[in-house]
């Protein structure tokens, strides 16, 4: 630690024969040692790009002067047999995978920080909430290395305009409106150990969700030496599918309103041919109308055209007034050239390609059909 200009002591970090820098914190901050101001910063070690083992403040990067990561044990130096000499030859333990133990130069003192082993759950922030169901399961997966002897407890938080609604389960073991929540104690098989919260989101009279957006999920787990992992995701509410079928019938239903359209969400890549419109459908037309105003949020996946070698081509008719089909975070691509409209437009009606929408073509048969006609 170092006395800075205005009396205080903060903590600094020294990298072998460098000069000392202050430590920041995420607010680019620096940290004070002692007193009231001292906050307890989360410091831990992880693997960089270049597979060296670095420091972390609050899950960040520490930097030197020179913008670089700061390494928690120093290459061997001129100076002397052990580099920078803050740690004893052989002092840096490896062993643990979600821990990292320190021996200083002395050869008694040590000390122990979390690697970087963060809990996971939901697709890159995201939990898909599917509108039909009146709970659901996120599972959440615990770091690498986290044992049963590790567990002290878990806590899962939902959050948004309703308030918050908290659950917890310790190793010994609300009546809020809005949305609730409730967590199991983690189970340890395999390499990662899970858990699993399940939501449960209100609903109407007449049994719709209540529209409470913005919702987070927040999952915290407090392991035997004080150290806390957490792991929040935004909540999604909508009708989940994950079949070309699917699909095609909440395109089909009469779900939706300007005012509130209905939203359906993508569970994975999809497949989409002829075939399956037909099936939708019942018919052998190899087309279907949308209804309703609807907003299918791709959340990042693939719609594929499979029109090789499948017969008629489909295409989804969007025809009858007040109609509206929003569609986000999708690639849609085609397998083989069309021979007709994918989307085919009428009597005033809205299709909106929004953000994150992405079309590969390859290219239309204009020999095969007639131009289409602007009506």
């Amino acid at each position: 630690m170092q006395k800075d200009d205005d009396g205080r002591y903060y903590w600094t970090v020294k990298t072998g024969a460098s000069d000392p820098v202050w430590l920041l914190d995420a607010d680019k901050h620096k940290i004070p040692a002692t007193g009231d101001l001292a906050p307890k910063p989360e410091i831990s070690v992880d693997t960089d790009d270049d597979g060296l083992l670095c420091w972390k403040v609050d899950g960040e990067w520490l930097l030197d002067a020179g913008r670089k990561h700061v390494p928690a044990a120093g290459p061997q130096d001129p100076a002397g047999p052990q580099g920078d000499a803050v740690f004893a030859a052989g002092g840096v333990d490896l062993t643990n995978p979600a821990f990292v133990t320190f021996t200083l130069a002395d050869g008694k003192t040590t000390f122990t920080v979390p690697r970087s082993a963060p809990l996971t759950m939901g697709k890159e922030g995201v939990i898909l909430y599917p509108e039909s169901l009146d709970s659901y399961d996120v599972t959440v997966t615990l770091p690498t290395g986290f044992a049963d002897k590790d567990y002290v407890s878990i806590m899962a938080e939902v959050k948004g305009s309703f308030g918050t609604s908290t659950d917890v389960q310790t190793r010994a073991d609300g009546s809020s409106a809005g949305w609730k929540v409730s967590v199991a104690a983690p189970t340890f098989q395999g390499e990662r150990g899970q858990a699993v919260v399940t939501l449960t989101a209100p609903r109407t009279a007449d049994g719709q969700v209540v529209d409470d957006a913005p919702v987070w999920l927040e999952v915290t787990l407090l392991d035997s030496k004080g150290m806390k992992y957490t792991a929040t995701c935004v909540v999604k509410v909508g009708n989940t599918v994950s079949t070309a079928v699917e699909l095609i019938k909440a395109l089909m239903s009469a779900g939706g309103t300007a005012d509130k359209p209905m939203r359906i969400v993508l569970a994975n890549d999809l497949t989409m041919s002829a075939a399956e419109v037909n099936e939708a459908t019942g018919t052998g037309d190899s087309y279907f109308f949308v209804q309703g105003c609807k907003v299918l949020d791709g959340t990042g996946f693939t719609l594929t055209n499979d029109i090789a070698g499948k017969g008629r081509h489909y295409s989804a008719r969007i025809w009858d007034a007040g109609v509206s089909l929003e569609i986000t975070n999708l690639t849609i691509k085609d397998a083989d050239v069309r021979k007709s409209n994918l989307f085919n437009v009428r009597n005033k009606c809205r299709l909106t390609l929004g953000k994150g929408v992405s079309v590969v073509t390859k290219g239309r048969d204009s020999n095969s059909l007639s131009p289409p006609t602007s009506r």
